[in-house]
């Protein structure tokens, strides 16, 4: 993905977090992606996502473009829209 504001840093989790594309846990220990985006509204956002996550949000902007990117919809983890709905494109 391309981040608006910082490219995505790779780190340990030292707290849980919640990954912004499956919405599950990123536990203590766990690797997770960090970056800075602008909401809908403009606002300054921190995202997080697991490694394989942030890998599947790159696949959906490789194949559909900025637009086409499914924040808003359910994902298994590490996986795209499509793959989660049993639809790889």
């Amino acid at each position: 993905m391309k981040p608006v504001l910082s490219s995505p840093e790779r780190r340990k989790s030292r707290v849980r977090r919640l990954c912004i594309w499956c919405e599950t846990h990123i536990q203590a220990g766990q690797r997770y992606c960090h970056w800075l985006d602008k909401d809908a509204d403009g606002d300054i956002v921190a995202m997080t996502a697991h490694e394989e996550c942030h890998a599947a949000a790159d696949r959906e902007l490789e194949w559909f473009g900025p637009d086409g990117i499914t924040w808003d919809e359910m994902h298994t983890r590490g996986m795209t829209r499509a793959e989660t709905m049993g639809d790889p494109a």
